[in-house]
């Protein structure tokens, strides 16, 4: 029985462990998401110059790699993406 408990256990425990990112980190995390899509809003309808629109984008990225992860920071831009197809032109 314990033979078979200890690998089950340790395949639920590594990929956790690898990819967890704390409570705090994850509600900022979320933050940023809806600062990213509030600045391509405001560009879409012409609020934000394009080139203000681009170094905030810009800043919120190096922002979540800087306190969560590259990774972390790539899937942001892939979702933000996937989300605002529209706003290709201001992702760095």
């Amino acid at each position: 029985m314990h033979k078979l408990l200890i690998p089950f256990l340790a395949a639920f425990a590594l990929p956790t462990a690898v990819y967890a990112i704390s409570e705090v980190q994850k509600a900022n995390l979320f933050k940023n998401m809806g600062w990213m899509d509030a600045t391509c809003f405001f560009y879409n309808t012409g609020y934000l110059p394009k080139k203000e629109a681009e170094l905030s984008i810009q800043t919120i990225l190096e922002t979540i790699e800087e306190n969560i992860s590259l990774e972390q920071s790539k899937r942001a831009k892939t979702l933000f993406l996937k989300k605002n197809p529209d706003c290709s032109n201001i992702i760095p």
